[in-house]
């Protein structure tokens, strides 16, 4: 009985060590297979929010790039724009440049504008720096569009745009290079700096990553990004910093993942700005997502380790149960996981549907914004799929290319070695017609299975429009500015021509017949004639250059509206007699006595009156009547000019284009009339600046009617200007002994300059520019000369920097010669800046004889 129980007793324990045995084998088996399957699937896991990253910072790259591109690009034109007007006049001294980059800053808007000479000296507005050392984006050659950073006097950061330049033919100070600065505001504008969850921070580099952008502490704004990725960051695996440096020196987009201390896992995409010198990265921590990731797996583990404990208690059956149960719920975790880090990464995109091409399979995971469960998501044929859709909604015209585009051998094709792709369309919904971008990311290599999202593009191709509106627009402006200087040239061509031709004719008579003197002196009247229309010409192409520089001011005196009218009427009565035309004029005025700008008002007027007389046939007449009307504001004279006209007219047609610059309705061979066609051009800006009007009514055949009206400020005093400056009464009769010092460069200049003083009695002395004038002063006694006649524009030192000099020198004698600049410089404010120097009068080239006597009398009267 004992070795029954014994027995029993045995079986028994041998029965339950089989049991704990296979329960124990049960617990290792699911133990390890749940662990395998679960490391599996986090592997899986991981890699799918590995492409997501890519795809998703791909984007915010790929839209920021974009923007960046398009506000360089158009500082970029204005740039160009203010150099495609830079002619050598602008370039024949160091002012000139200095006005020239003054003048164009202004005009478009620019924060720095400079150009660059070859010797290195950089223009400024204010300044002229003699090296570019203090420049460091100037350190290496401008041989192509450049962006770099530099810090301006206020210790700003600023964004420098550098470009090479065309100089033009025979500038005296050659250029090659010029650069525009702009507060890295105008760029941070035009980016999203971070993303809508705060996780995602986007940055811009230069290629040697130098940042541009106050940072986080992750990127310190005073060290080089790859210093600290250096020093800071462990590369994952397949991702290394060298791979990084090579992708931006060879200017490719790339992707790449990190670590920093024990922050974990960070993605980061870059991508170049084209042709910029620039790139662009968004940075993203895995931390917010492995939070997910890592909580579910937590949980997972627990559960794991209950259900493992029930199977151990429960026949094999319930076990399998179980674990079906905890794979269908882990599955189901990992889903939910796995749609909000999709959710959150597909933003972007409206719909968003997964597409294995080898099965011919797509998944949509995103429908209208909103996520599909996964226990809701249905398979369909991926070709059906994209069927219904360009059925549905996708615009005709674009249906037939984007189903090519689209069907599973043409996509694998070409995205053959790629891990993304495009295909840009149209589709048409109730409000109207939009543009959308389809884009294909591989999950994995060599597989053909994506993530394709679509979202609206509307704004990126607005954007793009507009930036080819932009460049349409300015080549426009340059087409037409060209065309109009092309007729310009044609005409000036033949306008200079023709008083060159009886300059150079009546030259070559003149050489023949000097001993018949009658005959004689009528080529030199002819010659003189000649000489006055070719000084008009070029009087009237430098007005409308100095108009269109911005350099006009208003300069009001008090004037006699009876004495002016009558000083300016007076210059045609002799060409009226002579055409035998009937002149009249009438004035009816309350207020003779008003400020104006006596010297623009007679501008206007010789214009439009010296026209009338020019189209008048004989017997003709022409008209000039002054009326005052009320005037709504106090203190200031309302008054009307008609001048009216019998000759030829002008056509409807050409009416208005009036007053554009360089057009005449018919050419000087054509009407017989010499012009440039820039003296209505130069009236109407006269008018505007004087903020007053102009009309013009015309017909062929029957004459022409101007119509100005303007409103001036009544004078306190009838004090009048008066016409002429000087007086013979002015006029030193004996200039005998008087010593002249003469600086001038050029020497036909000197010659006849020296010719025309000696035959008044001076005796005169040349330097041949600013420095020996000095010296010649200097080592010269105090009383030696009387006077120094100044050119302005001379080699080594010009006319203003030498009288600056001479007016500080110790020798009060000496600092206190008269000094009268004769120069080129011709201009209302070219006088007043010679004044302003410190010079005694000025005397514009060509010189007249009279207008040279009366203002060194002047000058040696007032100097006694």
């Amino acid at each position: 009985m004992a070795k029954d129980v014994t027995k029993q007793y045995n079986i028994d324990r041998k029965g339950w060590l089989h049991i704990y045995t296979a329960i124990l084998l049960a617990i290792v088996i699911v133990v390890g297979a749940t662990t395998g399957w679960f490391l599996s699937t986090r592997r899986s896991s991981e890699r799918t929010v590995n492409e997501m990253a890519r795809f998703y910072l791909g984007e915010i790259a790929e839209r920021n790039s974009g923007a960046i591109i398009f506000e360089l690009e158009k500082w970029m034109k204005q740039m160009e724009r203010a150099v495609s007007v830079l002619r050598q006049e602008d370039l024949n001294s160091e002012q000139n440049i200095c006005d020239f980059v003054g003048t164009m800053q202004q005009i478009n808007g620019l924060n720095i504008f400079a150009l660059v000479d070859e010797q290195g000296k950089v223009y400024t507005k204010d300044s002229v720096f003699p090296d570019s050392s203090q420049f460091s984006f100037l350190s290496k050659p401008i041989t192509q569009p450049r962006v770099g950073l530099e810090r301006n006097y206020e210790n700003e950061i600023m964004i420098i745009i550098a470009s090479p330049i065309t100089c033009p033919t025979g500038a005296k100070i050659p250029v090659e290079s010029c650069f525009i600065g702009l507060p890295i505001e105008k760029l941070v504008s035009a980016m999203e700096l971070n993303g809508t969850d705060n996780k995602t921070i986007c940055r811009l580099f230069n290629t040697d990553g130098e940042n541009l952008l106050n940072v986080s502490a992750e990127y310190p704004n005073s060290r080089n990004l790859f210093d600290v990725w250096e020093e800071t960051a462990e590369f994952a695996q397949g991702y290394s910093l060298e791979a990084i440096r090579e992708d931006w020196e060879n200017g490719r987009e790339g992707y790449a993942v990190y670590s920093v201390a024990e922050a974990g896992n960070t993605y980061v995409y870059y991508r170049p700005i084209a042709h910029m010198g620039l790139y662009f990265t968004v940075v993203m921590r895995e931390s917010h997502i492995n939070e997910i990731v890592n909580s579910g797996a937590r949980r997972m583990s627990g559960y794991s380790i209950c259900y493992c404990l029930v199977v151990a208690s429960l026949l094999s059956g319930i076990l399998l149960m179980v674990v079906r149960l905890y794979r269908r719920e882990r599955r189901n975790q990992l889903e939910k996981d796995q749609l909000k880090i999709v959710g959150a990464l597909s933003s972007e995109y409206v719909d968003v549907f997964l597409a294995d091409l080898q099965k011919n399979v797509s998944t949509t995971i995103k429908s209208e914004g909103k996520m599909i469960p996964p226990d809701k998501r249905v398979e369909r044929s991926y070709s059906e799929t994209w069927e219904h859709f360009l059925n549905k909604v996708v615009l005709e015209e674009d249906a037939k290319e984007l189903r090519e585009a689209v069907a599973a051998e043409n996509l694998c094709a070409q995205m053959e070695g790629l891990s993304e792709h495009d295909i840009n369309f149209r589709i048409k919904i109730k409000d109207g017609i939009h543009y959308c971008r389809a884009k294909y990311v591989r999950v994995e290599s060599g597989v053909d299975w994506f993530i394709v999202g679509f979202c609206n593009n509307d704004t990126q191709v607005q954007a793009e429009k507009e930036r080819q509106k932009v460049l349409q627009d300015a080549l426009a402006t340059a087409q037409d500015a060209n065309h109009a200087k092309t007729t310009f040239l044609f005409n000036m061509s033949h306008d200079i021509r023709t008083p060159m031709n009886a300059i150079m004719g009546f030259t070559g008579l003149l050489k023949n017949h000097l001993d018949d003197k009658e005959l004689a002196q009528g080529y030199i009247g002819k010659i003189e004639t000649a000489n006055d229309f070719l000084l008009s010409l070029i009087n009237n192409v430098l007005e409308m250059a100095r108009i269109e520089s911005g350099k006009l001011i208003l300069d009001e005196t008090s004037n006699n509206v009876y004495a002016f009218w009558d000083a300016v009427c007076a210059l045609f009565d002799t060409q009226m007699k002579e055409k035998e035309i009937i002149f009249s004029r009438e004035i009816q005025v309350d207020h003779p006595n008003i400020m104006v700008d006596a010297t623009k008002i007679r501008e206007i007027i010789l214009n439009i009156v010296s026209n009338a007389v020019k189209y008048t046939p004989s017997r003709g007449s022409v008209s000039v009547s002054l009326t005052e009307l009320p005037s709504d504001r106090p203190g200031y004279a309302l008054y009307q000019t008609v001048i009216a006209d019998t000759g030829i007219g002008m056509s409807a047609e050409f009416l208005p284009h009036i007053f554009d610059e360089f057009t005449r309705e018919r050419t000087s061979t054509e009407s017989k009339v010499a012009g440039t066609g820039l003296g209505m051009p130069i009236v109407k800006k006269l008018v505007d600046l004087m903020q007053g009007t102009i009309t013009v009514e015309s017909e062929l055949g029957k004459g022409t009617k101007f119509t100005l009206t303007l409103s001036h400020r009544i004078a306190d005093t009838a004090e009048t200007k008066s016409e002429n400056k000087y007086s013979n009464e002015d006029r030193i009769g004996d200039y005998a002994g008087k010593r002249i010092l003469l600086a001038e460069d050029n020497e036909l200049n000197a010659e006849i300059a020296r010719t025309i003083l000696e035959e008044e009695g001076f005796l005169v002395e040349r330097a041949e520019d600013g420095i020996v004038c000095i010296d010649m002063l200097q080592k010269a006694a105090s009383d030696y000369y009387d006077l120094i006649l100044m050119d302005i524009q001379m080699p080594n030192m010009d006319g203003y920097k030498a009288t600056q000099i001479i007016r500080r020198l110790p020798d009060k004698q000496k600092a206190e010669i008269p000094i009268v600049a004769m120069t080129a410089n011709a201009f209302e404010e070219d006088r007043e800046k010679a004044l302003h120097i410190g010079m005694n009068g000025h005397i514009s080239k060509p010189v007249q004889i009279e207008t040279l006597r009366n203002t060194l009398g002047q000058v040696l009267k007032n100097a006694r």
